[in-house]
């Protein structure tokens, strides 16, 4: 099932499971930013994959706002951190490693 974006500037929008959405693939780095923050918002936790991989955005506005986004979903989002991790080249992995731990402290703190 589709999920309306609520919060974005595009409407019509919707975010279906499975499938790149299309505000993730947005040219303007400010559409996949308040994408992210909606769906960090919402709790989706089919959206996570994507959040995760959008730890890796070119884009700093937008690889915070993933950080952000995935942090909040505290420790549901251990298993989509610890797969990317798993297949992430080792120069990368420090990125999903480094938040596990960041999500493993925030849950311990609730």
């Amino acid at each position: 099932a589709d999920i309306p974006c609520q919060d974005c500037s595009l409407s019509g929008w919707r975010w279906t499971p499975g499938r790149q959405s299309y505000a993730a693939s947005d040219p303007l780095p400010d559409v996949v930013r308040m994408a992210v923050r909606t769906l960090g918002r919402a709790s989706w936790e089919p959206a996570l994959p994507e959040l995760v991989r959008l730890l890796q955005h070119p884009k700093p506005v937008v690889r915070s706002a993933a950080r952000e986004a995935v942090t909040g979903f505290g420790p549901a989002a251990t298993p989509a951190l610890r797969r990317a991790a798993a297949h992430a080249r080792p120069d990368r992995r420090s990125l999903y490693t480094d938040l596990l731990a960041q999500v493993a402290e925030t849950g311990r703190s609730t």
